[in-house]
């Protein structure tokens, strides 16, 4: 009887994990075809991306959402090192100060070996190379990610601090996986109109920016002027002197050499936010962001006194060459950002007609 009673006793259990297996088949079929789905949509939105900033701010916000991770980052591999271009749960602060070396820590180790990894407890692995992680992390699981183009790394994909302290799995690695790849190719394709842009926006002959990008940068300043309440906007028009004689006398391949010169002195004596531009023949233009017109004539008499030093040689020839200059500053010499360079112009022409090899400022006697 008790043989019996036992045997009663357990049939309804076997039964019941017997009709539990289906409907964990079908709950895990159900949640796949649901990430299918979402992987489809995260696709469209990444292809659609095509600003870097954008899509790296994509890729971790749809990791950290679809995995229910508190933390997530994306990291770009540049010259042997990995830094953050995207992350959610980090301070500012963190984030400008990590740089990771290819094959330290565990997303060095990713990136080096091409592989990823799911890892159920941080605190006891070697290559995660944080002791106090327990006290970092609210989980100690993390998924870190190659994302990978062609065979070649680009980058690594991160997540951490997974929901309620669980621990990430398989179909989760599978997910990022696959997330991974998708954002690869979005980053190449982002990466490629990066570089069409550029190449749209810059002068071919020496490399400045254009007439076209001259234009929407000084809209844009212009305006970040009026917002912010900065101080004025400088813009410099330069003009070589007698340019239609060097190439009358020395020929256009001279007159090519001496506008790549010129250029060059430029940029040396700029700043990384001032923006230099070929305006067209041989006159180029200046934006000095929160500098008033007399710094810029300082500046600018610099610049001047440098180019009188000048040389430039071609073959036996040596050509020497002066400019003059016009400057114009928004709101202060000019107030209508619209006639900024007709202002700085007209300065240019008050410059030209006093001799020339010198600088004038649009509304001023000097």
């Amino acid at each position: 009887m008790s043989g019996k009673h036992k045997k009663n006793e357990h049939s309804p259990s076997r039964a019941g994990r017997e009709l539990s297996r289906p409907e964990e088949l079908k709950a895990q079929y159900e949640k796949k075809i649901g990430w299918m789905r979402v992987l489809m949509d995260i696709g469209n939105a990444l292809n659609s991306t095509l600003e870097l900033e954008k899509l790296f701010d994509l890729i971790v916000d749809s990791a950290i959402r679809e995995l229910q991770a508190g933390l997530g980052s994306l990291m770009i591999l540049d010259q042997g090192f990995l830094t953050v271009k995207a992350a959610r749960g980090m301070s500012e602060d963190l984030i400008g100060r990590i740089r990771i070396p290819l094959g330290e820590s565990v997303t060095g180790w990713v990136a080096e070996h091409a592989e990823p990894l799911l890892l159920e407890d941080i605190t006891r692995d070697k290559r995660f190379g944080y002791k106090d992680a327990q006290r970092r992390y609210a989980s100690n699981s993390c998924l870190s990610v190659p994302i990978m183009h062609k065979g070649e790394v680009l980058g690594v994909l991160n997540c951490t601090d997974k929901a309620g302290g669980g621990v990430f799995t398989g179909d989760d690695l599978e997910f990022m996986i696959t997330l991974a790849s998708q954002a690869a190719v979005a980053i190449v394709n982002a990466r490629m109109m990066d570089h069409i842009r550029e190449l749209a926006d810059h002068d071919d002959l020496t490399g400045l920016y254009n007439h076209r990008y001259l234009i929407d940068r000084l809209a844009a300043e212009t305006e970040r002027v009026d917002r912010y309440q900065t101080k004025p906007l400088s813009l410099v028009i330069i003009d070589i002197d007698h340019f239609k004689k060097v190439n009358d006398t020395y020929g256009h391949q001279a007159g090519n050499e001496v506008l790549k010169k010129l250029a060059e002195t430029l940029v040396k004596a700029t700043r990384r936010v001032d923006v230099i531009c070929r305006y067209g023949g041989e006159e180029f233009v200046i934006l000095l962001p929160e500098i008033t017109s007399s710094k810029a004539r300082s500046y600018m008499e610099r610049v001047r006194k440098n180019v009188e030093k000048l040389r430039v040689t071609l073959d036996s020839t040596v050509i020497s060459i002066t400019v003059s200059a016009g400057i114009a500053d928004y709101p202060v010499s000019c107030a209508d950002a619209d006639k900024l360079i007709g202002c700085a112009d007209r300065a240019l022409y008050r410059a030209k007609s006093e001799g020339r090899n010198c600088v004038r400022i649009h509304g001023s006697g000097g």
